[in-house]
Order: structure tokens, then sequence, then C-alpha cells
């Protein structure tokens, strides 16, 4: 029941607890997590919002957030992946994911990404400038995954470094009834949406 409103926070802010919300804060300045929920996520609830999430351009990074909740208005960069969603389901809504970067090794970018034990995820009204990978990510790397829908999301590329491989990528076995729709998509690389191995 945390409200965490308004604070400046230089480093990663590790929730363990339930029904947490973050909300107008600026997390600045940290390394392979912005804001970790992932312990979290198994116990409850986890609401990050109007928050500005900003990693260090000299530690390596992997994720602004990281967890499952919802996730609304938020404005990241600089990060190599912007929302790293874990079990179960989310909301993520309203985002500005910008400025993906990876300061050390191969990147490997994703703006949205989904890798495994995802289920009734809803991703809607973000806009999300990508290069490398894709614009948002649903990859059954470590699980199933079921019931996502992507809606009127402005997904384009990144003025910087150029374009995603895919905007949308969906890969199997094991990810069932995917929905994407009423999107505007920038052309990538290669496919607008790529699906493989899947059931969307």
């Amino acid at each position: 029941g945390t409200v965490i409103d308004g604070k400046i926070i230089n480093g990663t802010l590790t929730v363990l607890a339930a029904n947490v919300t973050i909300k107008n804060c600026v997390v600045q300045n940290y390394g392979f997590w912005g804001i970790d929920a992932s312990a979290a996520a198994a116990i409850g609830n986890v609401t990050v919002q109007n928050c500005t999430l900003t990693a260090s351009s000299s530690m390596d990074t992997d994720s602004a957030i990281v967890g499952s909740g919802t996730f609304i208005g938020n404005n990241i960069s600089n990060s190599e992946n912007g929302i790293r969603l874990q079990d179960g389901a989310s909301v993520v809504r309203d985002n500005y994911i910008h400025d993906l970067n990876d300061n050390f090794g191969e990147p490997h970018l994703d703006g949205i990404a989904l890798q495994g034990g995802q289920n009734h995820v809803l991703i809607e009204h973000n806009t999300v400038t990508g290069w490398d990978t894709s614009n948002i990510l649903i990859k059954n790397d470590f699980g199933p995954i079921n019931d996502i829908t992507v809606k009127n999301n402005l997904l384009i590329g990144d003025p910087k470094h150029g374009d995603p491989a895919s905007a949308v990528y969906v890969y199997g076995p094991n990810t069932t009834n995917v929905t994407v729709t009423n999107n505007y998509m920038e052309k990538p690389l290669w496919e607008y949406v790529a699906v493989s191995n899947a059931n969307p």
C-alpha cells in the first residue's frame, strides 16, 4: 500500500512489497534496472505512473522497468529496453519510450518486451521509437504467452540510429491469442508484424 510520490531517485528502486504505487518521480543514473519490481510481481500489483526514467550512460543497463502491473504515462530513455514484463497480467498505456541505448556489448533493443509467462496484457496508446530489434517483442523464451492486445500504438524508428527489424515481433510456440490492431507503424527494416511459429 505504499505510495512514493514526487521523489528524485538516483539508482535503482527495488520493490519487494505488494500494491506499491510510484508516481511523478524521476528515476535516474541507474544501472541494470530503473525500477525492479520483479519480486513484487508474484505478490501484488505495482503501479508506475507519470515518472521519468533515464539510465546511466556509464553503466550496463537492461530495462527501465521490470515486473508486472500497471505502467502508465512514463517517459523512458537511455535503457537497452524500455519495459520488460514479468509473469501474469499487465497494463502498459500512454508511455513514451525513446532513445534506447546499449552502452555495453551488442545491442538487443526492445521498447516493450514480453518473454514468457505473460497472460492478459494490454499494450495501448504508447509511443515507441526503436532500432535494432523491435518496438514490441512477444517471444516465449521463458514460458507460454497468452491473450496479448497491442492496439493504438505509434511504433516508429529512431531518428539517430535507424529502424528496428520489426515493429512487432511475435514468436512461438505456445504464444497464443495475440491481437495487433489499429497501430500506426513506420516501415521497419523487415516486417511490420513478424510472426514465426506462433498462433496469434
